[in-house]
């Protein structure tokens, strides 16, 4: 509702004679009367909608922020004060399968190829890429929770690669 609607609204009431605002006070609670008889659960729920009137978080700044949370944990592979052997440049080289780095762990991988398990590595990355993408996609509340999520799965993974990584 503009200004100069909400404008031309009042200004009879100024100008009017006693029945004239009778008249239109009567219309205005006529006109508003529908959206004041809510239901006490629609109530509630206004106080718990975002400002955005209840719209999912928009796709890129739930990419942005998973993304963000999946891969900075692994930071320290470029930050780390040290020389740039082989073992670093293999992590660096495998950085956009890193997320999925516990499967490295698995006992059945033991002997397989590096290939099957670098495989692996990016579809678990992939599946819970999109499942948080999904979850953040939700509500806003969901993309709290997977942003947690997020964290918590990346940063273990993360310790877990930098333990192999020394050792």
């Amino acid at each position: 509702m503009g200004l100069s609607r909400v404008c031309h609204r009042f200004t009879p009431f100024f100008k009017a004679e006693g029945g004239e605002l009778a008249k239109k006070t009567d219309d205005k609670f006529y006109q508003t009367e529908a959206f004041s008889h809510t239901d006490m659960s629609k109530r509630s729920q206004l106080f718990l909608l975002p400002l955005s009137e209840g719209q999912p978080p928009r796709g890129a700044l739930v990419f942005g922020l998973i993304f963000l949370t999946l891969y900075s944990p692994f930071s320290w592979i470029l930050l780390r004060e040290g020389p740039w052997d082989e073992r670093r440049l293999l992590l660096l080289k495998s950085w956009p399968t890193l997320p999925g780095f516990l499967v490295r762990s698995l006992v059945f991988l033991e002997g397989q190829p590096e290939w099957l398990s670098y495989s692996i590595m990016g579809i678990v990355t992939l599946i819970v890429f999109i499942a948080l993408w999904h979850l953040g996609r939700s509500s806003y509340f969901g993309l709290l929770l997977a942003f947690f999520i997020a964290a918590l799965f990346s940063s273990w993974n993360s310790w877990m690669a930098f333990q192999a990584y020394l050792g």
